[in-house]
């Protein structure tokens, strides 16, 4: 196919979804995460979230902070919904990994999911993210050996 006759693909497509959303048959929110959804079909999902910018979606709402960051990128090939809020929300994903802040309340809810996969009704896995291998390894953990009689005893912070 010549670049030409994709241009004019491209042309025509642009301008009938304008026409859908100046119509008012369609949102524009709707209509631009169908096409990163496009794109991102094109050129694969992303394969690690933007803990930046998920923490500055709890300032607008913490109920979409805490789906963005709770969900499961190992399951972009096989779930739609996970494939539709990473095309909603792609300021929040990335190709590569970056370090930064991740809400507490994130921490929290991991350990109390992980917590509940080793144990169905062990429902304290939030108090002990530590325990629960949930802190990702940029963070920095101290752990302090308590002189006792049995030698593996430790206390994390």
């Amino acid at each position: 196919m010549s670049n030409d006759n994709r241009f004019e693909r491209v042309v025509k497509l642009w301008i009938s979804v304008w026409n859908l959303i100046l119509e008012q048959k369609r949102h524009l929110e709707t209509v631009t995460t169908i096409l990163q959804r496009i794109v991102f079909e094109a050129h694969g999902y992303p394969k690690f979230k933007d803990w930046v910018a998920i923490c500055q979606l709890s300032g607008t709402n913490n109920y979409i902070m805490k789906a963005v960051g709770m969900l499961d990128l190992s399951k972009v090939d096989t779930d739609p919904t996970v494939r539709q809020l990473i095309a909603a929300f792609p300021q929040c994903f990335s190709s590569e990994e970056i370090q930064g802040p991740i809400p507490l309340s994130i921490i929290f809810e991991m350990a109390q999911r992980a917590g509940q996969k080793k144990n169905k009704y062990d429902i304290t896995g939030s108090q002990f993210p530590v325990s629960h291998n949930v802190i990702p390894h940029w963070i920095p953990v101290k752990i302090f050996k308590i002189p006792s009689d049995s030698s593996d005893s430790k206390i994390s912070l």
